[in-house]
Protein backbone atom coordinates (compact mmCIF):
# COMPACT_ATOMS: atom_id res chain seq x y z
CA UNK A 1 0.00 0.00 0.00
CA UNK A 2 1.12 3.53 -0.73
CA UNK A 3 0.29 6.38 1.65
CA UNK A 4 0.97 9.99 0.65
CA UNK A 5 1.08 12.57 3.44
CA UNK A 6 2.72 15.74 4.72
CA UNK A 7 4.15 16.62 8.12
CA UNK A 8 4.23 19.91 10.02
CA UNK A 9 7.88 19.16 10.86
CA UNK A 10 8.72 19.02 7.13
CA UNK A 11 6.74 21.89 5.59
CA UNK A 12 6.36 21.89 1.84
CA UNK A 13 7.67 18.35 1.42
CA UNK A 14 5.58 15.47 0.08
CA UNK A 15 6.17 12.13 1.81
CA UNK A 16 5.10 8.70 0.64
CA UNK A 17 5.18 5.51 2.71
CA UNK A 18 5.12 2.17 0.90
CA UNK A 19 4.43 -0.89 3.02
CA UNK A 20 3.80 -4.52 2.19
CA UNK A 21 1.64 -6.72 4.39
CA UNK A 22 3.16 -9.80 2.76
CA UNK A 23 6.87 -9.06 3.22
CA UNK A 24 6.73 -6.50 6.03
CA UNK A 25 9.02 -4.20 4.05
CA UNK A 26 8.52 -0.47 4.65
CA UNK A 27 9.98 2.29 2.48
CA UNK A 28 9.78 6.05 2.99
CA UNK A 29 10.13 8.50 0.12
CA UNK A 30 10.60 12.26 0.58
CA UNK A 31 10.01 14.25 -2.60
CA UNK A 32 10.46 10.99 -4.55
CA UNK A 33 13.82 10.11 -2.94
CA UNK A 34 13.97 6.92 -0.89
CA UNK A 35 15.19 7.42 2.67
CA UNK A 36 17.42 4.87 4.38
CA UNK A 37 16.61 3.45 7.80
CA UNK A 38 19.11 4.21 10.55
CA UNK A 39 20.80 1.59 12.71
CA UNK A 40 19.39 3.16 15.90
CA UNK A 41 17.05 1.28 18.19
CA UNK A 42 13.66 0.97 16.46
CA UNK A 43 15.33 1.60 13.07
CA UNK A 44 13.70 4.98 12.40
CA UNK A 45 13.95 6.90 9.18
CA UNK A 46 15.94 10.09 9.79
CA UNK A 47 14.84 12.91 7.51
CA UNK A 48 16.75 16.21 7.46
CA UNK A 49 14.43 19.17 8.01
CA UNK A 50 14.73 22.94 8.29
CA UNK A 51 14.82 22.80 12.10
CA UNK A 52 16.95 19.66 12.51
CA UNK A 53 16.45 15.97 11.94
CA UNK A 54 13.03 14.39 12.02
CA UNK A 55 12.86 10.79 13.25
CA UNK A 56 10.04 8.72 11.74
CA UNK A 57 9.41 5.28 13.18
CA UNK A 58 6.83 2.98 11.55
CA UNK A 59 4.81 0.40 13.44
CA UNK A 60 2.42 -2.04 11.77
CA UNK A 61 -0.89 -2.59 13.54
CA UNK A 62 -2.74 -5.87 13.85
CA UNK A 63 -5.05 -7.23 12.51
CA UNK A 64 -5.55 -4.74 9.68
CA UNK A 65 -1.89 -3.73 9.15
CA UNK A 66 -2.55 -0.02 8.78
CA UNK A 67 0.80 1.63 9.57
CA UNK A 68 1.13 3.95 12.54
CA UNK A 69 3.90 6.55 12.50
CA UNK A 70 5.81 8.00 15.40
CA UNK A 71 7.22 11.36 14.28
CA UNK A 72 9.71 12.55 16.92
CA UNK A 73 7.75 10.33 19.38
CA UNK A 74 4.38 11.87 18.37
CA UNK A 75 1.89 9.22 17.23
CA UNK A 76 0.27 9.71 13.81
CA UNK A 77 -2.14 7.40 11.99
CA UNK A 78 -2.19 7.43 8.21
CA UNK A 79 -5.65 5.88 8.08
CA UNK A 80 -8.59 5.98 10.41
CA UNK A 81 -8.86 3.05 12.82
CA UNK A 82 -11.62 0.58 12.07
CA UNK A 83 -14.61 0.36 14.36
CA UNK A 84 -15.75 -2.93 15.89
CA UNK A 85 -18.42 -3.77 13.30
CA UNK A 86 -15.94 -3.18 10.45
CA UNK A 87 -13.53 -5.65 12.08
CA UNK A 88 -16.37 -8.13 12.51
CA UNK A 89 -17.62 -7.97 8.91
CA UNK A 90 -14.15 -7.79 7.34
CA UNK A 91 -12.81 -10.63 9.48
CA UNK A 92 -15.55 -13.16 8.64
CA UNK A 93 -13.35 -15.13 6.20
CA UNK A 94 -11.03 -16.02 9.12
CA UNK A 95 -13.77 -18.45 10.22
CA UNK A 96 -12.42 -20.73 7.49
CA UNK A 97 -9.57 -21.52 9.90
CA UNK A 98 -11.97 -23.45 12.14
CA UNK A 99 -13.58 -25.29 9.24
CA UNK A 100 -10.63 -25.83 6.95
CA UNK A 101 -7.49 -25.91 9.08
CA UNK A 102 -4.34 -24.46 7.54
CA UNK A 103 -5.77 -24.33 4.02
CA UNK A 104 -8.92 -22.55 5.16
CA UNK A 105 -6.94 -20.29 7.50
CA UNK A 106 -4.60 -19.19 4.72
CA UNK A 107 -7.44 -18.40 2.33
CA UNK A 108 -9.46 -16.74 5.08
CA UNK A 109 -6.56 -14.57 6.27
CA UNK A 110 -5.80 -13.39 2.73
CA UNK A 111 -9.45 -12.50 2.15
CA UNK A 112 -9.71 -10.73 5.51
CA UNK A 113 -6.59 -8.65 4.88
CA UNK A 114 -8.04 -7.55 1.55
CA UNK A 115 -11.36 -6.75 3.28
CA UNK A 116 -9.57 -4.61 5.90
CA UNK A 117 -8.01 -2.56 3.12
CA UNK A 118 -11.20 -2.33 1.08
CA UNK A 119 -13.46 -1.17 3.90
CA UNK A 120 -11.49 2.09 4.18
CA UNK A 121 -11.97 3.02 0.52
CA UNK A 122 -14.00 6.11 -0.29
CA UNK A 123 -17.02 4.42 -1.86
CA UNK A 124 -20.66 4.14 -0.85
CA UNK A 125 -21.54 1.98 2.12
CA UNK A 126 -23.56 -0.40 -0.07
CA UNK A 127 -20.63 -0.86 -2.48
CA UNK A 128 -18.23 -1.53 0.40
CA UNK A 129 -20.37 -4.20 1.99
CA UNK A 130 -21.39 -5.85 -1.30
CA UNK A 131 -17.71 -6.10 -2.29
CA UNK A 132 -16.78 -7.53 1.10
CA UNK A 133 -19.63 -10.05 0.86
CA UNK A 134 -18.37 -11.07 -2.60
CA UNK A 135 -14.81 -11.49 -1.34
CA UNK A 136 -16.01 -13.52 1.64
CA UNK A 137 -18.21 -15.79 -0.50
CA UNK A 138 -15.35 -16.11 -3.01
CA UNK A 139 -13.00 -17.19 -0.21
CA UNK A 140 -15.43 -19.88 0.94
CA UNK A 141 -15.89 -21.11 -2.64
CA UNK A 142 -12.11 -21.11 -3.20
CA UNK A 143 -11.68 -23.20 -0.05
CA UNK A 144 -14.32 -25.71 -1.18
CA UNK A 145 -12.70 -26.00 -4.63
CA UNK A 146 -9.16 -26.38 -3.27
CA UNK A 147 -10.25 -28.87 -0.60
CA UNK A 148 -12.02 -30.91 -3.29
CA UNK A 149 -8.90 -30.80 -5.50
CA UNK A 150 -6.61 -31.86 -2.66
CA UNK A 151 -9.01 -34.68 -1.74
CA UNK A 152 -9.16 -35.83 -5.39
CA UNK A 153 -5.36 -35.80 -5.83
CA UNK A 154 -4.45 -37.32 -2.47
CA UNK A 155 -6.38 -40.57 -1.96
Amino acid sequence: MNYSFTLDELPGQELMLRSSIWTGKVQLFVEGNEMERSAEKGRPFIVPGRHGEVRIRVKQTFPDYSPKLFVNNRALRLERPLVWHEYLVSGLPILLLFVGGALGGGIGMGASLYNFQHIRKETTLVTKYLTIAGITIGAFLAYILLAWLVDAVLP
